[in-house]
């Protein structure tokens, strides 16, 4: 069963909602790349980036930022 996630559910728990979708989305291609290397692509019955999305909100993903050029500049 395929699961809705409201942005204002994001917005809880991390403040901003560009960021999140941007690590989510991250983590859904790092999903089905791996899906596809095991060859189990057709069997998933939740979509990839849902699974993201729930990892980001159940707090199981971990990120930091890269230094911005103008960072690297100081």
């Amino acid at each position: 069963m395929i699961r809705f996630i409201a942005s204002e559910e994001v917005r809880k728990k991390i403040l901003n909602t560009y960021e999140a979708i941007m690590v989510a989305a991250h983590e859904g291609r790092r999903l089905n790349a791996r899906a596809r290397m095991l060859g189990t692509e057709d069997e998933k019955a939740e979509k990839m980036t849902t699974i993201a999305l729930e990892r980001l909100l159940d707090g199981q993903l971990n990120y930091k930022y890269k230094q911005g050029k103008e960072q690297r500049k100081r």
